[in-house]
């Protein structure tokens, strides 16, 4: 069996990448934002943001979940992801040209300081009503540092080594 998408790289990745899976399926191409149930992604919605790729404009904060803004320093909603500090509008930025060109969720790990401590990113592209792509889910989460002689890196994944925090 071939798989065309990135599976994911933590538990809560996979659960997602599955949900949107399933809606491809059920909806044969593109999921339609409306089609997502918040009551599925509930232990996520902290987690969760979404990006709405305005036509023939930049991408835009249209929510973001509470544990997200934490993790930026600040409430991103109505923002484009080159107005968050760095490094955290750079990895917004990431997987969004994927996006756009391949349809499928496209995801990975950014190692953001020197001990390891990285953070996992996930973007689900979704259709508006028209079915034409308008929308990527997003959820990122920190991980701590991995342990020597952990897991090699996930095959399908995008992998950054080293992002600075410092902008």
């Amino acid at each position: 069996m071939r798989v065309n998408h990135f599976l994911g790289v933590t538990d809560a990745q996979k659960e997602l990448v599955s949900v949107w899976a399933d809606l491809a399926r059920r909806s044969n191409g593109l999921p339609r934002k409306r089609d997502l149930d918040p009551g599925v992604l509930r232990r996520h919605l902290s987690r969760i943001s979404l990006l709405d790729l305005e036509v023939g404009g930049v991408p835009r904060f249209r929510l973001s979940g509470s544990r997200l803004s934490a993790m930026i320093g600040m409430d991103p909603t109505g923002l484009c992801p080159s107005d968050l500090p760095a490094p955290h509008g750079d990895i917004f930025m990431l997987g969004l040209e994927q996006i756009m060109s391949r349809k499928c969720p496209v995801g990975g790990l950014v190692s953001v300081e020197a001990n390891g401590a990285g953070q996992t990113w996930l973007r689900l592209p979704l259709a508006d009503d028209a079915g034409e792509l308008r929308y990527v889910l997003c959820h990122d989460d920190i991980l701590t540092e991995q342990e020597e002689g952990g897991e090699p890196p996930v095959p399908g994944a995008i992998h950054v080594e080293t992002l600075s925090k410092a902008a």
